[in-house]
């Protein structure tokens, strides 16, 4: 689903 690869991009981005 879209949103949740966007919320996974975020997640992602923050814990960089």
């Amino acid at each position: 689903y879209l949103l949740i690869g966007a919320l996974g991009l975020l997640v992602i981005t923050s814990k960089e």
